[in-house]
């Protein structure tokens, strides 16, 4: 439950503290040394913050619940975040508040950038920029791929080749994706892949194309899952090396399906 609350034109220019004491009495004091308080879509434990006139704040009867995301690493140009399937990179229609770079924002953060996008249905890490300067150099680092990264998925089928590459045209472009076979399931295999290019889709499109769909994968052909079997594993950027292991529900599809 949450109580939201606009500032008037005749409480603008009075501290946060001021403006909550008025309106909710001795509770002020405690909800915003909670982190219960958000003031126009950020979390605030500053009582002296002053108030314009038609600024939101909105008092959680708790403090909002942990992001569903585990950063990384961050430094002042950039945050690497493990993402989990199902959460947006970037503010939809649908996701404005709950998007990542939104989520980010709202935990204080003045800028955020978003460098490359990972599949809405995909988990794994993805980076964002703290500063416009090196937003335009992380997105270079991706566009010529000099950044490195490194996917499983767990496609339908068994190939046959221990390893090999990908090169089919992906919308009209040029795309290639190696891969390597991690371990065969009765109905399934399971991939370690690494970027060559990095196209929209690049690694659904192909193992679609190869006959071997991605599993939970319904738009390109893949036996129905409860996620889309695909992680981002590994990033190689700005000169680190970052992994992170499958989650949860990646783990347990992939336990169902070498029970199959």
């Amino acid at each position: 439950m949450k109580r939201s609350l606009t500032v008037l034109a005749a409480e603008a220019g009075r501290s946060l503290g001021e403006f909550l004491a008025a309106r909710m009495g001795s509770a002020a004091e405690a909800a915003i040394a909670a982190g219960s308080v958000h003031v126009g879509g950020r979390r605030t434990r500053d009582p002296g913050g002053r108030l314009r006139a038609g600024t939101k704040v909105v008092v959680y009867d708790q403090p909002p619940a942990a992001p569903p995301f585990r950063i990384v690493y961050q430094d002042a140009d950039c945050i690497v975040v493990d993402k989990p399937a199902g959460l947006p990179v970037s503010a939809t229609r649908q996701s404005a508040a709950h998007a990542l770079d939104a989520l980010l924002v709202a935990e204080g953060r003045d800028y955020v950038g978003v460098v490359h996008r990972l599949d809405l249905d995909a988990s794994g890490l993805v980076v964002l920029s703290r500063r416009r300067a090196a937003n335009r150099a992380l997105a270079a680092g991706f566009a010529t791929h000099t950044f490195g990264r490194g996917y499983l998925a767990l496609v339908s089928g068994r190939l046959d080749a221990e390893q090999g590459r990908w090169s089919a045209p992906v919308a009209g472009k040029r795309a290639a994706t190696r891969f390597r076979v991690l371990e065969r399931l009765p109905r399934a295999t399971l991939l370690a892949l690494d970027l060559e290019t990095g196209r929209s889709h690049q690694i659904r499109v192909h193992t679609a194309s190869t006959g071997h769909p991605i599993v939970g994968d319904r738009r390109h052909g893949g036996p129905p899952a409860a996620r889309l079997m695909l992680h981002a594993a590994t990033l190689a950027c700005a000169g680190r090396q970052f992994e992170a292991a499958p989650p949860g529900d990646f783990t347990a599809v992939l336990a169902d399906w070498r029970a199959v």
